[in-house]
This record gives C-alpha cells, sequence and structure tokens, in this order.
C-alpha cells in the first residue's frame, strides 16, 4: 500500500505560533512566508496561508511541501557590474519565491551582475538528499534572460565532506563550498543523489548555497538586471519533514513517526483504512485478470481511466489505484500484470555427423524437427520449444583426389591445423617421399572428426650412378666420364660439364654420352669440374635437373 497526503503538514514550529506576533497581521512577504509561523493568526502556516499561495513566481506551488526549506540569510553577496545594476539588495535572495515579473519596480530579486555570486544559509533546515531521483534544491531564476549559473554546496557534518572527497567533488578555492555543476532557467533544480549517488534519504547534509553567474556577456548589455538574476531557493528535501512509518526520528526533534506533532494532520497517520492490488501478476496469453478492493472508499480511479473499485485486465502492463478515504486522504497501490504473448522459442542446433547432443536437458542424435513442451519453475506458463536439429556439412576429399606425380617427393595439404598423418604428427602439412596411400584423421571448423583416404603415385624418373672421379690416360681403365644407368626410363639426356670458374668445358644431348676429359681437342687440366645432367622419360613431361662434382685425374 502506498500513501499520499493531499493536506499540508507545516507543523515543526507550531508551539512557536501561540507567541503571536501582533506587529504583523499579515503573511505576504517571503520572509514572513518561510518562517514557521502564523503571523495574521488565522491557522494557517505559510504555504498554507492563501496569502503566501497569492505570492508571484510559483513559490508556494513548487516548494508546497517543504515552505520552511527556503534559504533565509545571507552569507556573501559578491555583485558585479556596479554602474548598470540596479538590483543588488542580496536579502530579496531570502524566503518564497514572490516576484512580479512584470513590474520591474517592485522586484523582488537579487541581479548577481556578470560573473558575481551570492552565499545563502540555511539555518532552520538542513538541505539534504531525497535518496531518489528526484529534484533536492530548486532555484528561483528570474529576468528577461536565463543565466547559466555555477552552483556550489557547502556540507554540514563530515558525512557528507567525506562523501564529497570520495566521490572527487571539489572545493577549487578552499572556501567550504563545494563545486555540484551548474543550473540554467527561470526554474532550475539540482538532485544531490545524481551526483553523489547510493546515499539513503538524510545521509547527506548542507547549510549553504553559492550561485555564481557565467560570464557570457558585458555589463553594458544588459541594463538594469546584469547577469543571473535570483528570487529565492528553496530545498525541496530538507531534515526538517518527518516521514511517518519508518521508525526514524528525520526531524532529529525527539518524535519518531506519528508522535511528532509535524505530522498530527497528515493522512499517513490518519488513515484508517487500506488497499491492496497483490503481488505482481505472471500469467498465460489469453488469460483474464481480475484487479478488486473493497466497495468502501469515497472515490475510484483507476490508470486506465475507469472509475470502480474492480476492473479486468487482458493486457500486460502497469495498473494503479488512487481512492480516496473519508478523511480526504489519498490511498494508491499499484500491480504490474504480465502476459505471456509469444509462447514458442526456436532453437536450431547444428552437431556433427552420428553425434549426440543435449539442449535443454534433451538428448538428440538423429537430424529432424522436434516440438516439446517444456514448464520451468519460476514461469507460471509453460513453453512451447521448437527443435530443428541439423549435421554439419563436411568437406569431402579434402586431402584432394588420387594423384601420379613425377617428382621425388610432394607436400600434401590439409585444410584444418589439427591434422594427423600417418608418421603420428598433428599439422596441416605432410611430406610424402615414396608412393603410398595415405590414411588422415582432422577435426574441423565445426569441431567434427572428420576422415579421408588418397593415393599418390610418385613416378619414377630413373636410378642411375654418377662416378665421382675419373683418370683420362689411356690406360682403358676409367679413362671417360659418363653415367650409369639401372633401367632403360632414361630415353634422353643433356650433360653439361664446367670448370672451377663457371666455363662451361663441355656439353651433349644424347643417350649414351661420354667426356674423355679434354677441352676444345686439348686435355683439361686435373682438378674438379662441376656436372649438371637435365634428363627425362617417357611417364612425365617435365624433365628433372640433377648436378655434382666430379674430380679429373691424370
Amino acid at each position: 500500500m502506498k500513501i499520499f497526503s493531499r493536506k499540508a503538514f507545516f507543523c515543526t514550529l507550531f508551539i512557536l505560533s501561540t507567541f503571536s506576533y501582533g506587529l504583523l497581521a499579515q503573511e505576504n512577504n517571503s520572509i514572513l512566508c518561510s518562517d514557521g509561523l502564523d503571523n495574521d493568526g488565522d491557522g494557517n502556516f505559510d504555504c498554507d496561508d492563501s496569502e503566501c499561495q497569492a505570492l508571484a513566481n510559483m513559490g508556494c506551488v513548487t516548494c508546497l511541501f517543504d515552505g520552511l526549506s527556503f534559504a533565509d540569510y545571507v552569507i556573501e553577496y559578491d555583485g558585479a557590474c556596479e554602474t548598470t545594476n540596479q538590483f543588488t539588495s542580496p536579502e530579496e535572495a531570502l524566503g518564497v519565491a514572490d516576484n512580479e515579473l512584470n513590474s520591474s519596480a517592485s522586484a523582488n530579486f537579487v541581479s548577481l551582475g556578470e560573473g558575481g555570486s551570492i552565499k545563502l544559509g540555511f539555518s532552520d533546515n538542513l538541505v539534504i538528499n531525497s535518496g531518489t531521483d528526484e529534484p533536492d534544491i530548486w532555484i528561483f531564476e528570474v529576468g528577461i534572460t536565463a543565466e547559466v549559473t555555477f552552483i556550489e554546496l557547502r556540507p554540514a557534518d563530515d558525512t557528507t565532506n567525506q562523501a564529497l572527497n570520495q566521490a572527487g567533488i571539489l572545493d577549487s578555492d578552499g572556501d567550504g563550498f563545494y563545486e555540484l555543476g551548474s543550473s540554467m532557467g527561470a526554474t532550475s533544480s539540482i538532485d544531490i543523489d545524481n551526483l553523489l549517488p547510493g546515499y539513503v534519504k538524510g545521509v547527506l547534509k548542507f547549510n549553504a548555497i553559492e550561485i555564481q553567474d557565467r560570464v557570457d556577456a558585458q555589463c553594458e548589455d544588459e541594463p538594469e538586471i546584469p547577469g543571473a538574476d535570483i528570487d529565492a531557493v528553496c530545498a525541496l528535501s530538507s531534515v526538517s519533514s518527518e516521514e511517518c512509518g519508518n521508525g526514524i526520528d528525520d526531524d532529529l526533534d525527539g518524535f519518531i513517526d506519528c508522535d511528532d506533532p509535524q505530522l498530527a494532520g497528515d493522512c499517513c497517520c490518519l488513515v484508517t483504512k487500506s488497499i491492496e492490488l497483490g503481488n505482481d501478476v505472471y500469467t498465460c496469453f489469453g488469460d483474464t485478470i481480475f484487479l478488486q478492493v473493497d466497495d468502501i472508499f469515497n472515490s475510484y480511479n483507476w490508470s486506465t481511466g475507469i472509475n470502480s473499485n474492480a476492473i479486468i485486465v487482458t493486457q500486460s502492463g502497469n495498473y494503479s489505484l488512487t481512492v480516496v478515504e473519508e478523511n480526504d486522504c489519498e490511498l494508491i497501490d499499484s500491480v504490474e500484470i504480465s502476459i505471456t504473448e509469444d509462447p514458442v522459442v526456436n532453437r536450431i542446433v547444428g552437431k556433427c555427423i552420428g553425434q549426440e547432443i543435449v539442449v535443454d536437458g534433451r538428448s538428440f542424435s538423429i537430424p529432424g524437427v522436434y516440438v516439446d513442451t517444456i514448464s520451468y519453475p519460476n514461469q507460471i506458463c509453460d513453453t512451447i520449444f521448437r527443435y530443428e536439429i541439423f549435421d554439419f556439412d563436411i568437406v569431402p576429399d579434402f586431402l584432394g583426389p588420387d594423384q601420379v606425380i613425377c617428382a621425388r617427393s610432394i607436400t600434401i595439404q590439409s585444410p584444418w591445423t589439427e591434422t594427423s598423418w600417418p608418421d603420428g604428427t598433428v599439422q596441416p602439412t605432410y611430406i610424402l617421399s615414396q608412393s603410398d596411400i595415405l590414411f588422415v584423421t582432422a577435426i574441423d571448423e565445426n569441431n567434427c572428426l572428420v576422415t579421408d583416404s588418397v593415393q599418390i603415385t610418385l613416378a619414377n624418373l630413373g636410378n642411375f650412378f654418377v662416378p665421382s672421379a675419373f683418370s683420362p690416360n689411356d690406360d682403358a681403365i676409367n679413362d671417360h666420364f659418363q653415367l650409369f644407368f639401372e633401367n632403360d626410363n632414361i630415353q634422353e639426356y643433356t650433360l653439361s660439364i664446367f670448370d672451377r670458374f663457371g666455363n662451361q668445358v663441355f656439353k651433349q644431348t644424347g643417350v649414351d654420352i661420354r667426356w674423355d676429359g679434354n677441352v676444345n681437342g686439348r686435355a683439361a687440366q686435373t682438378g674438379t669440374y662441376v656436372y649438371q645432367i637435365e634428363y627425362s622419360n617417357g611417364n612425365c613431361e617435365q624433365s628433372e635437373i640433377f648436378s655434382g662434382d666430379v674430380i679429373l685425374l691424370r
């Protein structure tokens, strides 16, 4: 149950009101409307009084429930633009906002001038954080231009001072006022909790505010009222307001909750009944919810616009009800209705061929479409799940086709890093130096195990023997340099001989080639020579080149 009051409750200084101010029979200015006294003796205090509510600039409207929290004394005023500024009375910034916007002759505000400043104090009440995202301070700035001002607050205790320092909020000039940002407009607010989040209501306390005009023009550019024009400062959250039902002495006056005289006429202490819409509701599509309270109140107002004690709900949303008791107090409650409109959940899951997987506690081994209804402990509605299970595609023959290669070796490439070869290595490549059938396993990009085999035939280019030395001395023993073949695969070859300077001394193409150790008809010198053999056979189109050293001896 949530309770809100229609009645004002400015009773903090009720006892003081018995000491009548006989010389003041009216409440018609900002000071009298924020002093906590019934100055005109009509039983109404400050912003409860119709005279105070009639003051201009919406002061009592904006700060109705914290009328005693207006700034009430001047600490320091540092005005600027002395030759043009005609409104330099800092006291006009005290009390409730009361400026007549259409009458500058009776203006109840102070002009700061370009770059000027004012410091105002709160003696009866401390400015506090509300603990919510609602504004905590309201600044009434008037005039023909909405001026930008810099705002600083002075902490009232060590707890607040430490909180400011921990948050990195600065007091650059060391005057005790901490820089909380800027403000702009005729009625601008500041939320302390936005700047210092995480603190419950009333932990952060301030006793003064500094407002400094930002220099954005020349003094002569704004005749009479240069800079920001401050009419009033209201603490929307202050320590003087007792909050009933929380078991805390909020205003530190020795009274707790409804024992506090301040709450003597507040609805939170006067209500005799309650409303309860119940817990939030989570239900299924198509269900109808019936919300109802007892038919014992003076009036009913649902958020849907219906004015009866019951409504029927068929859509999700937040539904609130406001009722009025016989003592003119309002009671409010709300409930969140959540209706599941789409109970179907699709699951599309891939798996490896032959693999069994588990999804939402269910096992699947065969591809297909499956439908199931699953209930969860924290949900009222059963959820229909549609499972689409498919096998990942595999890459067939990832090692390539069977091949006949005219080479003495070949590097086989796999598309995956984790490929296991016949020799036990795990890598993406493998060097094969003899004809063979390879059986390989690998882990693909879907983390599936795949296999492949390939037959590689290395065509024989021919085997031959090359002697390492010969002696052309006509003794009929090893007189020529020649190749000796194991078979007749070599159909034709070219033999080239080079001396140690790289000069070609012999070249001949044929099938039975011999070098007799002569160069241009003359005997070559004893020493080491380089030979190069280029040959081919009938199985391969390309040729192969082989080279080495041979020693000529005489």
